[in-house]
């Protein structure tokens, strides 16, 4: 009766050691570990229903789980999956890095997640925009540092073979805060795509607006890194993308972590406290969960500054140009944004020409008067004690 139990147990774990399926949340246990805390228990039945009650609890919370070795746990393919970019590690709780890489899936642990994925966002934003006339980005950033210490202590009552325990658990908690600030600055090198499909026509088009979709699916089909399908599943990525398009000069938002994620880390630690005399449980009782609010101010170059240096490139370039390009129109408004711009410069230099004459004129008259001043005032004896040498008696 003692070996069928364990080996529908045995069975019951190996079942959870399939392949493994790229799932939002994921986590890994030690199938020797597990097997042993039930199998070696007084209690095997009641312990491997506690087992079955977990695995519900796991399911319902969206966690996926697997039970392994820590020779299966090691050879899980390292070209496909990722975690921390590194192995992964049992009672981990990891969550899936959403950049729609089909080849790599990268899993972060919680604190990890929050940095990569708002640093891919940011990355991915930079790459789309500068070729649609970015100029600068400026953020602010306020991270707040929440350490939830969870101690799950196990006491033993009894003898050796018929132990019984008892589980409880403490929190302690600390907060902290940091702010950081900092900015980019891009060149203006124009922007063929921004006046491809942008919302104001010019006099130099000769052919009908492209389709943006179309745009950032040729931007992005020769990345390695970026793919389309982030930028189509991220709606706040394609309103930007279309006030920039509708003449947009800057954009301002505001970025907080998600608390989805939090609430999962808040639902394992509760399934660890409740079974982890079997094995599932989370590896460290130390759960750090940072928020953190992320302010952005984008900016773009002036349109008609960044149409000039289009311009320019397309007369220095117009044999590789778009055919349906009306090359005189090209070379008339560039023309006229020339002399539109040396107009403007003009007057730049007649108002910096003004302030050096006004400049100078305050100068000249300040330093006469302190001239005035000091031959009226105590420096007028040293003047007479000098010329008493050539006095004559």
């Amino acid at each position: 009766m003692v070996a069928r139990y364990s080996d529908l147990i045995n069975l019951f774990i190996n079942n959870r050691s399939k392949i493994i399926i790229p799932s939002n949340t994921i986590i890994f246990f030690d199938k020797e570990e597990i097997f042993n805390q039930i199998n070696n228990s007084f209690w095997k039945m009641s312990n491997f229903k506690k087992l079955k009650t977990s695995q519900k609890k796991l399911k319902k919370r969206d966690i996926a789980f697997y039970y392994l070795t820590y020779d299966e746990l090691n050879n899980i393919d390292k070209y496909q999956f990722k975690f921390n970019n590194d192995s992964p590690k049992f009672n981990e709780l990891y969550f899936k890095l959403d950049d729609y890489n089909e080849n790599i899936i990268k899993y972060y642990t919680y604190d990890n997640f929050i940095r990569y994925s708002e640093d891919y966002n940011y990355d991915f934003f930079v790459y789309l925009f500068t070729y649609f006339g970015l100029k600068s980005m400026r953020w602010s950033y306020t991270n707040a540092h929440n350490n939830n210490k969870q101690n799950d202590t196990n006491s033993n009552i009894g003898i050796r073979d018929q132990k019984s325990e008892f589980q409880y658990s403490t929190n302690e908690t600390s907060d902290k805060s940091i702010g950081i600030e900092g900015c980019k600055n891009f060149e203006n090198i124009g922007s063929h795509y921004y006046f491809d499909c942008c919302e104001r026509r010019t006099l130099w088009y000769s052919y009908s607006r492209i389709d943006i979709d179309d745009i950032v699916k040729k931007l992005l089909y020769k990345s390695k890194r970026y793919s389309y399908k982030y930028y189509e599943n991220n709606e706040s990525l394609q309103i930007r993308l279309d006030n920039r398009l509708r003449g947009a000069k800057q954009i301002c938002y505001e970025i907080c972590n998600n608390t989805h994620h939090k609430i999962i880390i808040s639902k394992m630690i509760k399934i660890s406290n409740n079974f982890a005399n079997i094995g599932i449980k989370l590896n460290s009782t130390n759960v750090d969960t940072k928020s953190y609010t992320k302010k952005y101010s984008i900016n773009f170059w002036d349109i008609r500054d960044m149409e000039l240096i289009t311009l320019e490139d397309i007369l220095s370039n117009y044999t590789n140009c778009n055919s349906k390009i009306d090359i005189y129109r090209v070379n008339s408004r560039y023309e006229e944004l020339s002399m539109n711009g040396i107009v403007t410069l003009d007057r730049q230099l007649e108002i910096i020409t003004d302030k050096i004459r006004i400049q100078k004129l305050k100068s000249n008259r300040l330093s006469k008067r302190n001239l005035e001043t000091i031959e009226n005032g105590i420096p007028y004896k040293n003047k007479f004690l000098n010329n008493f040498d050539s006095f004559e008696i």
